[in-house]
């Protein structure tokens, strides 16, 4: 029987290759899932994955999309659906979205607020910034980087702007912002404080201990308002934008929207005819109903 040495090196050289591929393979995959996640975007699910005592992610396809190399990751959870990853390696965290992008680099210390394409976040050095995310072409950059403080922002109604709470030398004030433009100082960084909620043109500010009410577009004050103590606790009704606030010792309600102030009786009756108002539709709707089946029972 002849030997074929020319096929048995190539038979011995295949399995050394098949041996060396399976090692590798099982040393690239030699992880374990420890918990699951799931995307209000797409409905699929992702994985957190440990390899080493380090963690990543990996998609339904079996694709790791974050890298095995965090002490830790988290989700971001829209209406309790995955949306972005936080990933922390040695007390720093990255951002990362559900493609596999790196959003934020490595540098943040926490994550604060996220609201549409804009998140609020402390770096490493305890400086805030405001980032940017275009969700088209998967990039991200900051709008506003090293703030002494960043409270939360505020999308307007009005103009379409963001404006966000910031803090600088010790003096709180707020900043406009458009898409693709650059910052503006809406009101001056002299006040003692800034609150406001979304959707409205009006916002508080504290100066001398006194709470006043200021136009965000221009910055002027309404000189009419000016209140002792606000409740911060936002009343649950027009979308949030009713306060309680103190005037000569009496609490009344400050309504943002209308940037109108009311007694507690009168806000409470307004409250109770706008509701008749509002229903006023489907009582008609009902009455319809009732003449025409009266009609037919009556034939």
């Amino acid at each position: 029987m002849i030997i074929n040495i020319k096929k048995i090196i190539f038979v011995i050289f295949l399995l050394c290759l098949n041996i060396h591929f399976c090692s590798f393979c099982y040393a690239n995959n030699n992880y374990t899932i420890t918990k699951s996640y799931s995307c209000a975007k797409t409905g699929k699910t992702f994985n957190e994955i440990k390899q080493k005592n380090k963690f990543g992610i990996l998609n339904e396809k079996g694709k790791i999309i974050v890298p095995i190399i965090f002490d830790k990751t988290d989700e971001i959870a829209i209406f309790n659906k995955t949306e972005f990853f936080l990933c922390t390696k040695e007390g720093k965290s990255s951002l990362y979205s559900v493609n596999g992008e790196e959003i934020i680099p490595l540098k943040l210390k926490s994550f604060i607020q996220r609201f549409s394409n804009y998140f609020i976040i402390q770096n490493v050095n305890n400086k805030y910034s405001v980032w940017y995310f275009n969700y088209v072409s998967g990039k991200s950059s900051p709008i506003l980087e090293n703030e002494d403080y960043i409270d939360s922002y505020l999308i307007s109604g009005i103009d379409k702007k963001i404006y966000i709470i910031a803090k600088r030398n010790n003096k709180f004030g707020l900043l406009s912002y458009f898409p693709d433009k650059v910052l503006d100082v809406a009101i001056p960084f002299e006040y003692e404080d800034v609150f406001g909620t979304n959707h409205t043109k009006y916002c508080f500010v504290k100066k001398d201990n006194k709470w006043l009410v200021a136009d965000m577009t221009n910055g002027n004050i309404q000189k009419r308002f000016k209140y002792d103590n606000l409740n911060k606790n936002r009343l649950t009704y027009r979308n949030l934008h009713a306060f309680e606030v103190t005037k000569k010792n009496k609490i009344v309600i400050h309504d943002l929207w209308e940037n109108k102030c009311y007694t507690k009786k009168q806000y409470e009756r307004k409250l109770y005819f706008e509701k008749i108002y509002n229903n006023i539709p489907y009582i008609g709707f009902l009455l319809i109903i009732y003449y025409k089946v009266g009609n037919i029972f009556s034939r």
